[in-house]
């Protein structure tokens, strides 16, 4: 089987897939092709050799948002994407006959990619959710071209999904699965692959009297900057009878040197860690919000 994924976010979901698919089936032979970034996510299981990396890779300007500004989208032409997504489509198509089936992880990209294939797919759509339209103001020009459709995905979009070869269409919610299913998509939302692993643990004794909120704001620079940012500022205001904890989840990026100048431009200050297992430059200090900042732990 062929996983294809598109994203950060998209391989960390193919990545808890294939490993649930390795327990199940370790007769398996699995292969990954990721088209954005060098798919660090599957390093440690290509090097002990159970799962085989396939394609050219490269990172983007973007980091895999091209399709959200003309900015984004000029930076990833420059920096090659055409020839890139070109030798990426070649080697698709010289290894269809190698594989049985091709499982595609992100949107239209991914999904296009394993149908063209030719091989018998599955799908599952990352990105969207009609959340987005139906819960929101509904105001703008976007909202009320996905209201009219009837769903974020598009008609082309369902086309691919409703291709015969096409054998499962998997969403983030069952709102959005709905929303396919009105239209012919034979849509599941059994639950995101990402929340799979996590379990429950013992606060650490220093945070035990605080109340702990948990803050992700992603790992694509530089939208996960803007979204700590904005995050951070819709929740230093809280009214709290006790310390508020702030655990900030992160990835390889953003940095700390980053976040802690966004930090210290919002009015916190730098504070010793409450625990030896915080580096320095991860604890800071504002009122009664205590910050914390996490490197390495929003893939654990």
């Amino acid at each position: 089987m062929l996983l294809i994924s598109n994203g950060h976010g998209e391989d960390l979901i193919a990545l808890k897939i294939i490993e649930a698919l390795r327990n199940q089936r370790p007769q398996l032979t699995l292969k990954v092709l990721p088209l954005v970034g060098k798919g660090g996510s599957f390093r440690t299981a290509t090097e002990q050799g159970w799962v085989q990396q396939i394609g050219p890779s490269a990172p983007l300007p973007s980091g895999g948002f091209s399709n959200q500004s003309l900015r984004g989208l000029l930076a990833d032409v420059i920096a090659g994407l055409p020839l890139l997504t070109w030798q990426q489509w070649r080697c698709l198509r010289k290894q269809r006959f190698q594989v049985d089936a091709v499982l595609a992880v992100g949107d239209l990209l991914p999904l296009l990619m394993a149908w063209g294939s030719g091989r018998p797919f599955g799908f599952v759509g990352t990105p969207k959710s009609d959340y987005t339209w139906r819960s929101g103001p509904g105001r703008d020009l976007s909202d009320k071209y996905h209201a009219l459709k009837g769903s974020e995905w598009d008609p082309w979009e369902w086309l691919l999904m409703r291709h015969k070869r096409c054998h499962l269409v998997v969403t983030r919610d069952r709102l959005t699965a709905r929303g396919l299913r009105r239209h012919g998509v034979r849509a599941e939302a059994p639950g995101n692959p990402m929340m799979d692993g996590l379990s429950n643990a013992t606060a650490p004794a220093s945070l035990s009297r605080c109340r702990r909120i948990l803050l992700l704001c992603g790992s694509r620079i530089p939208e996960a900057e803007r979204n700590f940012s904005r995050l951070l500022l819709g929740l230093t205001p809280l009214p709290s009878d006790r310390p508020i904890a702030v655990l900030v989840a992160l990835g390889s990026t953003p940095g700390l040197p980053a976040l802690g100048a966004e930090l210290k431009r919002q009015g916190f200050r730098s504070s010793p860690p409450p625990s030896e297992a915080l580096q320095a430059g991860a604890c800071w200090l504002k009122g009664h919000v205590l910050v914390l900042l996490g490197p390495g732990q929003l893939e654990h």
